[in-house]
């Protein structure tokens, strides 16, 4: 068997629950999602002069993910963050499905968290992979301050981010009306991103060039 037996008969002396807790789930989940995406727009309208696709939506297909005006060329974005929860192992692929994205978020192992990511697309800078790569370490090396307020390269070399975890213990004391405290790392990961932005700007101009 691939689950062990005494877990097998809690699933089922609990399936009327666990039925109802998977709606649960998808409406807690909807509730934090919209909270994160309210807090993201609040804190960086005023801030930075965003492109007309910038989108604050992670509570729906959009998700959420914005651009400063001055790097939408043309029909495309040229660069962009992006807010979204990543894991760098696939530690959970012995389970038919992946965890849920507040699992993702709640840092349900070591190598799962939200990131606030750096994005430049470099396939329309007619780049091989590898050399973005090589170019993207540079400006970061080069950007010191990045290192300082807590940016790092991905695991792949493609983007810059800063991540963090939510504190399910947090989140539960405070749903469903006061996220306060539980959402202090994403109003912290959001004032590093506009500390550095002006260091992100000029990335991306040295790609234009």
């Amino acid at each position: 068997m691939k689950y062990n037996s005494e877990l097998s008969c809690l699933v089922i002396k609990n399936i009327f629950e666990i039925e109802r807790s998977i709606l649960v789930l998808d409406e807690i989940e909807l509730r934090i999602q919209k909270e994160i995406s309210d807090l993201v727009r609040s804190k960086i309208k005023d801030k930075i002069s965003l492109a007309k696709n910038s989108a604050f939506e992670l509570h729906k297909e959009k998700g959420l993910y914005f651009s400063d005006i001055n790097w939408e060329k043309e029909s495309d974005t040229f660069a962009f963050y992006d807010l979204c929860t990543s894991s760098e192992s696939d530690e959970y692929k012995g389970d038919v499905e992946e965890p849920r994205w507040l699992s993702f978020a709640c840092g349900y192992s070591a190598s799962a968290y939200i990131n606030i990511g750096f994005n430049i697309n470099y396939k329309n800078i007619d780049l091989r992979k590898s050399d973005f790569r090589k170019r993207l370490q540079e400006q970061y090396l080069k950007h010191k301050y990045l290192q300082e307020l807590g940016f790092r390269l991905s695991s792949n070399g493609l983007y810059i981010i800063y991540d963090f975890t939510l504190d399910k213990a947090l989140l539960a004391e405070g749903y469903p009306n006061n996220f306060d405290s539980s959402l202090l790392p994403v109003e912290l990961s959001i004032d590093a991103l506009l500390k550095a932005h002006s260091h992100f700007c000029e990335i991306a101009t040295s790609f234009e060039l």
